[in-house]
């Protein structure tokens, strides 16, 4: 009887747990090295417990975006803040008010030169074999095709 009496009391009791939350960083347009460099357009994408309602997006403790429907996200352009090193913090709230939080570092750097010049190189050399081959073509003597009837 005893034994029934905890098991009933245990069971009662209602479990109030915090929300989760796990961020992922998605470039969708743009450059990132094998490090934490970024440039461009990204979306950072959360992650969380059922139970939550909404979740606030801060960039550098700045709030960025509070999204109220799932699925939570927020996009944001580099290109927007100054480079260096920043802390985008997203915090899932549930229902009761209790809260979760998870924090990604990333380092907005400027569109990499050596690319740009990579692509002048590229574009100017494709452009001038262009024209020598147009030129070539222009100045062979054709073959003329003389049928006789015999």
């Amino acid at each position: 009887m005893v034994l029934l009496i905890a098991f009933g009391a245990s069971s009662a009791a209602q479990v109030n747990a915090d929300p989760s939350i796990s961020l992922k960083l998605h470039k969708d347009f743009g450059y990132s090295s094998f490090g934490n460099d970024a440039q461009g357009n990204w979306t950072v994408h959360a992650t969380v417990s059922e139970d939550t309602m909404r979740v606030e997006f801060y960039l550098d403790d700045s709030l960025e975006l509070n999204d109220t429907a799932e699925p939570f996200a927020w996009s944001y352009n580099t290109d927007n803040y100054p480079n260096g090193l920043h802390t985008i913090k997203a915090v899932a709230y549930d229902a009761n008010g209790n809260t979760a939080t998870a924090e990604k570092q990333q380092n907005f750097v400027p569109f990499p030169t050596e690319f740009t010049t990579i692509i002048v190189i590229v574009v100017v050399v494709s452009v001038v074999v262009s024209i020598v081959v147009a030129v070539v073509m222009t100045k062979r003597p054709r073959k003329s095709m003389h049928y006789t009837n015999q």
